[in-house]
């Protein structure tokens, strides 16, 4: 089906399909270019926000730990307005304590502890002074041994009352840092939140630190959260915060907090990635998220900003995908138009090549083609009038080569008609010697059973003188008729080896006959070779030279294989000729054997007739001569069956030479056949021929 389209509309719908793929991988790149820079954005928007956040934690982190220390100068001068601190050995107080760590429960005694004369525990009036004055919260610790206890805070547990009698384990940096007599500033867990804290050691008169007091503010602090949810919610990216451990600390949704983040998917990139950009695919739906990550170190915060693809791109890919399709579409339509008139005007010079070749199709050689750029269209267009010009060419030798076939096809044919007239000559001149040679059998016995009589009389020739004088004249007749009848003979055989030698002579112009019809085959076939050779060149246009030329291509091989077959035929004449002169010449020696012998009888008959009167005389020597008579005609019988014999030989070989003639005749017509298709063939190129 594709192969009938025409070339045209080939050019059109490939440089359309062409067209139309090249401007949808360019829609497509387009797009995707887009949308990668549309990605990059909205991750350099990630990184951003990201970045800010770490700038507003950093900015919180160092203006927390400066009013820290303001604090703790609010609380150090608030507490200086008390007294110093002491322990109240002799005044014990007896409590179940509670690790804020382990939740672990005991029950201790302990010394009160006492700023001046003001007892502490269980006091709030420092702290919440403190709290008034600076906000945040306050707490001031008793040293235990391994602890530090609070007996007095405003730090509130989960039930809402305040947390003293929990305490901080000796494992505690804060443990460690204030014992060894240094204020601790950090991060810190404090009953059941983190804060940023001061814990600033006190020591009794004899330098025994026996009170630590501290102020501190919670890290998550509403305006934090509020700041957050904020900036969640002009980006629409989810914001959460965990620690190195993959605990959420927060999470703007309130839905992850309190979660490891490490278990759940992408965790081996979140426990992995400090800073950076990662893509993970959402368990619940398996939406592609794209996470901006900063780690913030005072805090041990890991900070999150994350988007989908789709949030990503906020809805621009699809309006790029419909402003490229548009863009294709009105590139397809002017593409159609400016392509539609550029192959009219591209392929004009090959709709003229075209009708030149329809013409030359139709047997008008007189064309001509014009065409001055020097491109393909041009090579094709001189190659055309050249492969015309050489099938013109090939067209008229192929016609000369025709008429020679057509009369060497007509010689031939009156030959071989020549060659069974000739052969049925011959099969009655052999029929006329083997009725001579039968004629010339039946005589010879006569004459076998006279000289057996005259043998007879010899025996009795005293007593029959007479009869043997009429056998003697009966003899010398017979002879004489033998003699006749040899010479018929020797003159049928003289005549039928003038017919086969004319038949042999015949058979050797066939010979050459045919030899000239393989030449004009082989050069017919050589014509119809660079014929098809011309028509390859012509490409499409050539294609029914092609035809015509393979068409004469066949003839002339079958013309060769008839020519074959026809000098076989002639061989096998001439074999048959040589073989058939051979036995006449055999046959004609035999008739000469038999002249002799009857010349030789008829000498001796008119011997006996003149020397009869020697008879008597001579009885020994004419039974002797009786004798050698009965031998040679016996012999003479001989030679008459094999003459007859030879003659039925003949007979069969020219009836062979008549079946060859007929094939031969039967050959030459087929070439004539052959000759009048190839005729029919040219003549459609009758004017060519004629002119």
């Amino acid at each position: 089906m594709f192969k009938k389209i025409r070339f045209t509309t080939k050019l059109f719908v490939g440089i359309i399909t062409v067209l139309v793929m090249v401007l949808l991988a360019s829609s497509i790149v387009s797009i995707y270019n887009a949308r990668k820079g549309l990605e990059e954005t909205g991750t350099a928007s990630l990184r951003a926000l990201s970045l800010t956040i770490k700038q507003t934690l950093t900015m919180q982190n160092d203006l927390t730990q400066d009013k820290l220390k303001t604090d703790l100068a609010v609380m150090e001068n608030v507490m200086s307005q008390y007294g110093i601190p002491r322990l109240v050995k002799n005044n014990q107080v007896r409590e179940t304590i509670v690790n804020q760590v382990t939740k672990a429960r005991e029950t201790v005694s302990f010394p009160v502890l006492q700023f001046g004369k003001s007892v502490v525990n269980n006091n709030f009036e420092i702290v919440d002074a403190v709290r008034d004055m600076v906000g945040g919260t306050a707490t001031i610790f008793e040293v235990l041994p391994g602890k530090l206890l609070r007996v007095s805070t405003n730090v509130k547990k989960l039930d809402g009352t305040r947390a003293t009698g929990t305490y901080i384990p000796s494992d505690s940096p804060v443990y460690q840092t204030v014992m060894a007599g240094r204020t601790f500033y950090g991060k810190a867990y404090v009953v059941n939140a983190w804060y940023l804290t001061a814990y600033k050691p006190l020591r009794d008169e004899e330098g025994n630190i026996v009170s630590v007091v501290y102020v501190g503010r919670k890290i998550l602090t509403d305006a934090l959260v509020d700041f957050l949810r904020e900036a969640s919610r002009e980006l629409r990216a989810g914001i959460y915060a965990y620690n190195s451990k993959g605990d959420i600390l927060v999470d703007v949704t309130n839905q992850f907090t309190g979660k490891n983040i490490f278990p759940g998917p992408g965790g081996k990139l979140f426990e992995n990635t400090k800073n950076g950009v990662i893509r993970y695919q959402a368990q619940d739906n398996g939406v592609m998220k794209i996470a901006s990550l900063g780690y913030f170190q005072p805090w041990d915060w890991h900070i999150g900003v994350e988007l989908t693809e789709q949030q990503l791109a906020r809805g621009i890919d699809r309006k790029l995908a419909i402003n490229g399709f548009i863009i294709l579409i009105a590139g397809i339509g002017v593409s159609v138009i400016v392509l539609w008139l550029f192959i009219k005007t591209m392929t004009r010079p090959l709709q003229e090549l075209a009708e030149q070749a329809e013409a030359v199709r139709q047997g008008n050689f007189d064309v001509t083609f014009t065409y001055e750029a020097n491109d393909a269209i041009g090579t094709l267009g001189k190659a055309f009038l050249e492969m015309v010009d050489n099938f013109k060419n090939v067209l008229l030798e192929m016609a000369t080569g025709i008429k020679r076939l057509s009369d060497s096809s007509a010689d031939l044919n009156k030959i071989s008609g020549e060659i069974n007239s000739n052969t049925a000559e011959i099969a009655t001149t052999v029929d006329n010697v083997a009725s001579s040679a039968d004629s010339m059998s039946q005589a010879i016995n006569i004459v076998a059973s006279a000289m057996e009589q005259t043998t007879a009389n010899v025996n009795t020739i005293s007593t029959a003188s007479d009869e043997l004088s009429s056998t003697i004249n009966e003899i010398a007749e017979n002879a004489e008729k033998a003699k006749n009848v040899v010479d018929n003979a020797v003159n049928n055989a003289a005549r039928t080896t003038e017919k086969v030698n004319a038949l042999g002579d015949a058979a050797n112009e066939i010979n050459k006959v045919t030899e000239v019809i393989t030449e004009i085959a082989d050069q017919t076939n050589l014509l119809a070779l660079n014929a098809t050779i011309e028509a390859a060149r012509a490409g499409e246009a050539g294609k029914g030279f092609g035809v015509v030329a393979n068409e004469i291509k066949e003839l002339a091989q079958q013309t060769a294989t008839a020519t074959d077959e026809i000098k076989e035929k002639v061989e096998s004449i001439q074999n048959v000729t040589g073989g058939t002169i051979q036995e006449i010449k055999d046959i004609s020696e035999i008739i000469s054997n038999i002249n002799d012998i009857v010349t030789t009888i008829a000498g001796a008959v008119t011997e006996q007739s003149v020397t009869t009167q020697e008879i008597s005389r001579s009885i020994s020597e004419v039974a002797a001569g009786v004798g050698e008579a009965t031998e040679s005609v016996h012999q003479t019988s001989v030679d008459a069956s094999q003459v007859a014999s030879d003659m039925e030989t003949v007979n069969l070989l020219a009836g062979k030479m008549t079946t060859s003639g007929k094939e031969v005749q039967e050959s030459s017509k087929i070439l004539l056949d052959l000759a009048d298709r190839l005729n029919k063939m040219v003549a459609r190129y009758d004017g060519l021929v004629k002119s």
